[in-house]
């Protein structure tokens, strides 16, 4: 926990992402008070603002993160995405000047192809290709775009507000909320695609739910199996197979067949009730916003 008092301190009590980058400094992204770099040089935080900054932000909160190379994306709530390359410029893309859709970034994530992937809060899907082309797809009845995930065989998943979607590497949309009422988990909030194939769906007021590779359903996580709330935030991988779970009422720490192992809450210690980012750096370290 960081406050004013010690000279390190986030500017933003509420924070919506986090990651490390290459150099293992944590980037924080805001809601109304731009990001904060935890780093170990010059500094102990740096603070980027729209106003305070040789190369600002387009606005101050912060949605989502995501870092190609030395290259950051920052998704914003009402300026689209600012991409900030390593010779110190900045381009905007927005949905004045590209095909993003909705300026509202709520979800960024690199494929492992290169890709840039981001989803909007008005449920556009785009891809931003490493020369730089912006494809946005069109998504059939779907709002609030909030996370990503990849399959093995270069699928993308997407979490929006009716369910999950499927796209294929060919560009083959499969809303499957309208295909399969079987993996119908409304607004989805994070997506795990673990190593044996099977795909965590963490929902806002639907729990875990856990399907094998081809979506056959395997078990459900929620307050009547242990949890101490049924919305779930992120989840994040650790290196031995359990799972991290950032949820409405503390953080849960879940076996790799489904079992919960951990809870944490306000009343063990946490800042705050609600975990919404998780991140681990180089040395295994978690960090939470709350």
């Amino acid at each position: 926990t960081s406050t004013p008092s010690d000279g390190i301190f986030v500017s933003n009590k509420t924070v919506h992402t986090t990651f490390e980058d290459t150099y293992g400094n944590i980037w924080i992204g805001t809601y109304g008070d731009g990001v904060d770099i935890l780093c170990r040089r010059p500094r102990a935080i740096a603070h980027r603002h729209a106003a305070s900054h040789s190369v600002p932000l387009s606005d101050n909160s912060v949605m989502s993160l995501c870092i190609d190379g030395k290259t950051i994306y920052a998704g914003t709530d009402a300026a689209g995405i600012d991409i900030f390359p390593p010779d110190g410029t900045k381009r905007t893309l927005n949905a004045a000047n590209s095909p993003l859709g909705d300026n509202a970034v709520l979800a960024l994530m690199r494929a492992s192809d290169g890709n840039i992937w981001a989803g909007t809060y008005k449920g556009d899907v785009a891809v931003i290709r490493p020369d730089g082309h912006v494809r946005r797809f069109d998504i059939p009845g779907a709002t609030d775009i909030r996370c990503f995930a990849e399959k093995p065989d270069g699928t993308i998943l997407a979490g929006a507000g009716q369910g999950i979607i499927s796209i294929s590497p060919d560009g083959h949309i499969s809303p499957l909320y309208l295909e399969r009422e079987d993996v119908h988990e409304e607004w989805v909030r994070s997506l795990l695609i673990r190593p044996d194939g099977d795909i965590w769906v963490g929902s806002f007021g639907y729990g875990i739910s856990i399907f094998g590779p081809g979506f056959t359903f395997r078990k459900k996580l929620s307050v009547s199996t242990g949890l101490k709330s049924n919305t779930i935030n992120q989840m994040l991988e650790r290196p031995d197979g359990k799972v991290w779970a950032a949820t409405g009422n503390g953080l849960a720490l879940i076996s790799p067949t489904g079992d919960v192992d951990t809870l944490l809450t306000a009343a063990d210690g946490l800042p705050g009730k609600a975990v919404k980012a998780l991140a681990t750096d180089r040395s295994g370290r978690l960090w939470m916003s709350t």
